[in-house]
């Protein structure tokens, strides 16, 4: 019966494009023509777009050597150009952006008639990205030709035509240099083979903290409050779970069977997560529990039911808040119903106080209200808690839920929801929301036109974007200005503001260590 849903974004083929001409990216983008082969100096037929952000224009580099002195990786022999996997490339001639694209060709049209938009991003004159030598699928050497032009993949950011890309320079990671947070402290991350690694915020000094180990895999990785301790959840072959409480030397402090997806109290004295127990027919059940780390001691604050996330900590301490749903099963008589083990005894956000009493529910949903929403997160204050919500007809994107009264005070819509890349339903990849210490609603989600990190001024609506063809986990930095956050297989580190867009090392998931 147990299941675990992760945050995650939707596994697609990945082949992309650009081209220049598109909507501007605060307008909910449309499928949009295709471009010549080269930039047109006459007027774009659709919207032109918003002036780029400053900080994501990089000055011209001075002349280089484009082969470093070095012998550069081989290409597709039939390719005229001379950019060459690995190196960095400046957007160029397109006069406003650039659409980079999920597929390495512009839109087609479907079976269905419809045309789906397969555009990314539209990153602007000047954005430098640097072209891996990953085909992604495609199942030919790089760069692709299709579609009448040649591509390359940009890291972690999509798929642009060769015509409007030149060479910028050769480098490593990271780049650009970020001497500003080398004492910004450490950046926990994991590598493809699913080793847990440790960096310096700058990208320095990256060194293994756990090993990979083919038997098991890890989930995910979270820094105690004080920044003193890791908590790592992983996943065994033989379907078992566990947590490691680790130093930030990855010496094993406690290990604690079953635990998944631990979450630290904010006195760091407690984690809370989704207990893994045998239910006696060859799966196992779920229960939201608390850990303490000091006596071993462990209690359960709500039922044994179909749980997707683990509780989540008030920013006082005294309370948590999860979402519990009932478990359907074939009843006795030959109907279906609830199964009386997993029983919420009413579905939706609840509030428990932290010894697991005083029960409360907030948000009521049943199938009547055709109403769905997961990952709650409380703001700094208390007041309010977030939630991915899908409600058709209503909240499509990120409902804001008083904890007082469980009135809905707001929605935050993704931009692009509903017309996510390919033509999906908007909502499947928007991660789990969380808040800066300002208050600020940071989430990220894929959107047509539009696929990246948000950060979200609920009081005067302003809305910062960082581009990023697949964002996924995001963690803010304890100086509360910057954020780190992975797509395409890379961390990137960047402001709050989009500003210092930061390509860091190759890994996924990272968590920034609080600072004391």
């Amino acid at each position: 019966m147990w299941r675990l849903a992760l945050a995650a974004i939707p596994v697609l083929t990945l082949a992309l494009v650009l081209v220049g001409g598109v909507a501007s990216q605060s307008q909910t983008p449309t499928a949009t023509p295709e471009a010549s082969a080269s930039p047109s100096p006459s007027p774009s037929p659709v919207p032109s777009p918003a002036p780029p952000t400053p900080e994501l224009l990089l000055p011209p580099p001075p002349p280089v050597d484009p082969t470093g002195g070095q012998p550069r990786p081989a290409v597709d022999p039939a390719y005229p150009g001379a950019l060459r996997p690995g190196d960095w490339v400046r957007i160029t001639g397109t006069d406003s952006c650039l659409n980079v694209r999920w597929e390495p060709r512009t839109p087609v049209t479907q079976p269905d008639g419809a045309t789906y938009d397969n555009a990314l991003n539209c990153l602007p004159d000047g954005f430098v990205g640097l072209v891996d030598g990953n085909s992604w699928g495609i199942g030919t050497s790089l760069p692709v030709n299709s579609d009448g032009r040649w591509w390359w993949h940009i890291v972690g950011q999509g798929w642009a035509a060769d015509e409007f890309l030149a060479f910028h320079h050769q480098a490593g990671l990271p780049w650009p240099e970020r001497p500003d947070l080398a004492n910004a402290g450490l950046i926990a991350y994991l590598r493809s083979d699913n080793s847990v690694w440790l960096m310096n915020a700058d990208g320095s000094s990256a060194r293994a903290l756990v090993a990979a180990d083919p038997n098991r895999w890890v989930f995910t990785v979270r820094w105690s409050p004080l920044g003193d301790r890791l908590a790592l959840a992983l996943g065994r072959t033989d379907g078992t779970r566990v947590t490691l409480v680790v130093d930030s030397n990855g010496t094993v402090l406690r290990e604690i069977a079953g635990l998944v997806e631990p979450n630290w109290s904010p006195s760091g004295g407690h984690l809370t997560g989704l207990k893994q127990m045998p239910n006696g027919s060859g799966s196992y059940d779920v229960t939201p529990v608390v850990h303490d780390l000091g006596s071993g001691a462990e209690w359960a604050v709500g039922p044994a039911t179909y749980s997707y996330a683990p509780p989540v900590w008030s920013p006082d301490g005294n309370s948590l808040a999860f979402i519990c749903t009932s478990v359907s099963a074939p009843l006795p008589d030959g109907t279906t119903g609830i199964d009386p083990a997993h029983d919420c005894g009413g579905d939706g956000l609840r509030i428990v106080r932290a010894d697991g009493s005083s029960t409360r529910i907030i948000m009521p949903i049943n199938p009547q209200n055709n109403w769905y929403i997961s990952s709650p997160s409380w703001s700094p204050s208390g007041g309010t808690i977030a939630v991915v919500s899908m409600q058709q007809g209503g909240c499509l994107g990120y409902a804001l839920i008083e904890v007082a009264s469980g009135a809905v005070t707001g929605c935050i819509s993704p931009p692009g929801m509903g017309t996510t890349v390919g033509g999906g339903c908007g909502g499947p990849g928007m991660s789990a929301p969380s808040w800066t210490v300002d208050g600020l609603l940071v989430f990220s989600t894929p959107g047509a036109g539009q696929s990246g990190v948000f950060v979200q001024d609920l009081g005067s609506g302003a809305r910062a974007f960082i581009p990023g063809m697949s964002a996924g986990l995001v963690s803010l930095a304890p100086d509360g200005v910057n954020l780190t956050y992975d797509s395409g297989g890379y961390i990137w580190v960047a402001g709050l503001d989009g500003s210092n867009l930061t390509l860091l090392a190759e890994g996924h998931s990272p968590a920034w260590q609080p600072l004391p």
